[in-house]
């Protein structure tokens, strides 16, 4: 698919959402079809990982290191929030209610 493609298909459903702001049926039923989306992508995703065999039989060693990319980018997450969170909050104390 080409990249305009993908940027015209997003940009679209930013001015539907931003048309349809603050519709509550609309909210319920998007999170629906967004939800029953995510599973059809993940189940063509599992079609795709297993017909290549190469992937496969590579998996354990990709696993690993898939596993300690995650934890690497959970624990910068933190760290990250951690220091810039002091600097985000400044001045919103009194607004949380």
């Amino acid at each position: 698919m080409d990249v305009v493609w993908v940027l015209a298909f997003f940009v679209g459903g930013l001015a539907a959402g931003r048309a349809l702001r603050g519709k509550s049926q609309v909210k319920t039923w998007s999170e629906k079809v967004m939800t029953v989306a995510v599973f059809i992508l993940l189940f063509f995703l599992g079609v795709g990982v297993g017909r290549n065999t190469e992937l496969l039989q590579r998996l354990p060693l990709l696993g690993g290191r898939a596993v300690v990319l995650a934890l690497g980018a959970l624990l910068g997450t933190v760290v990250l929030l951690a220091l810039a969170a002091p600097w985000l909050m400044k001045g919103k104390e009194g607004r949380r209610k």
